[in-house]
Formats: structure tokens, sequence, C-alpha cells
């Protein structure tokens, strides 16, 4: 995976589009209803806070330089 630089990921266009194929739409749904969501948008929010959460972790532990290279605010 390349590595961006802060300025390139400021420069990544913001894609609110997601096509899903019939079988992913179908998990998401059921996965929505297990989860008690009814809006779309919460349940994005919350699963992809949480794949960030698990990126970040990996990283901070894998690599702390490329980690504080990254975010360096934290």
């Amino acid at each position: 995976m390349p590595k961006n630089s802060s300025r390139q990921l400021a420069q990544l266009p913001i894609n609110n589009t997601v096509k899903l194929s019939e079988p992913l739409r179908d998990r998401v749904s059921r996965a929505m209803e297990a989860g008690g969501y009814t809006v779309w948008s919460e349940f994005c929010r919350v699963a992809l806070t949480k794949k960030c959460q698990s990126i970040e972790r990996e990283l901070r532990e894998r690599d702390p330089n490329e980690f504080s290279r990254i975010y360096p605010e934290r």
C-alpha cells in the first residue's frame, strides 16, 4: 500500500457513494437489523469509526514511529 503524506490525504476526494453488491447489501441490512440501526448513515459512521480505530491500533503496535508520523496530533 502506498504511503500518503498529510498533504496527500487532505487532497483525497470525499466520496459519499457506496456501491454494494446484492449479497453485501443483504448482509448490511441484516447487520443493521441485528445491531438495532435504522439509519444507514449512523451504521456507516459507527462501522468506519471502528475500522479506523482497528487500523490505528494495529499501526501503533506494529510501528509507533509511522503512527506518530501519520497521526502527529495524538
